[in-house]
């Protein structure tokens, strides 16, 4: 194994069905991701990033609280062979605006309308940004701004036909490869 990525297929191989994550609907209610469905979603994000045309080494960015879909963009950025670059959600325009730039972060992953609001108010002064990614629907119909639903809609499209099953994750990641700038 040479990966993170190569890692989540051994974890796919090994427990399949079993429950992966796990996220809590509303109060006494769970939603359930086996490692298969996790496999699943992460390959769909990972082929729409690569759709956009994030090549290996390129940076993306998460500005969001823990959640199950932070997992899952930490996953895909590093199959399509990006570098994950995770940042708190607490941190000020300042630091925001900063470890964007510093990290060439082209592509961001937001929790939701305040994060997205963040970036809109410092959006003329980021170097390197060209798309977020919002986990929650905004309502936005900025050119640059998505919902995680599109990116999986479009890596679904580049996917085609084929068998999920049979694409490794992380293709070209090697053990020598940044998986993440923390």
């Amino acid at each position: 194994i040479q990966s993170i990525p190569e890692l989540l297929d051994a974890a796919v191989k090994r427990f399949g069905s079993a429950v992966a994550l796990r996220k809590r609907a509303e109060a006494g209610v769970w939603s359930m991701y086996t490692w298969t469905e996790l496999r699943h979603r992460v390959l769909e994000t990972a082929a729409g990033l690569v759709e956009w045309g994030l090549r290996a080494g390129d940076r993306v960015a998460i500005l969001s609280n823990t959640r199950i879909e932070w997992t899952l963009a930490d996953y895909s950025i590093m199959s399509a062979g990006g570098v994950s670059v995770p940042l708190y959600h607490s941190y000020s325009r300042a630091q925001v605006t900063y470890c964007l730039n510093n990290s060439r972060a082209r592509v961001v992953f937001v929790e939701g309308r305040e994060q997205l609001e963040l970036l809109r108010s410092i959006r003329g002064h980021l170097n390197y940004l060209e798309k977020v990614v919002s986990f929650q629907l905004t309502g936005s119909n900025e050119p640059d701004e998505f919902h995680l639903d599109s990116l999986r809609r479009q890596g679904r499209k580049r996917l085609g036909d084929r068998d999920r099953s049979a694409i490794p994750l992380g293709q070209g990641v090697g053990i020598d490869d940044p998986a993440t700038i923390v």
